[in-house]
């Protein structure tokens, strides 16, 4: 059993647990994603004058 005020070890969070590499590519993707689809668009049809 742990002191009064420390936590216990199983409670502790750990670096993997914070940054999963499937969530981080989730979330960029989540954003590039609809950036890119009104970036393009816009930039094609600022230099092509149709």
């Amino acid at each position: 059993m742990p002191k009064i005020g420390e936590e216990d070890p199983e409670e502790m969070v750990d670096a993997d647990d914070l940054v999963r590499p499937t969530i981080a590519r989730l979330v960029s993707f989540w954003i590039i994603s609809p950036s890119a689809s009104l970036g393009l668009p816009y930039g094609f049809f600022v230099l092509v004058p149709l």
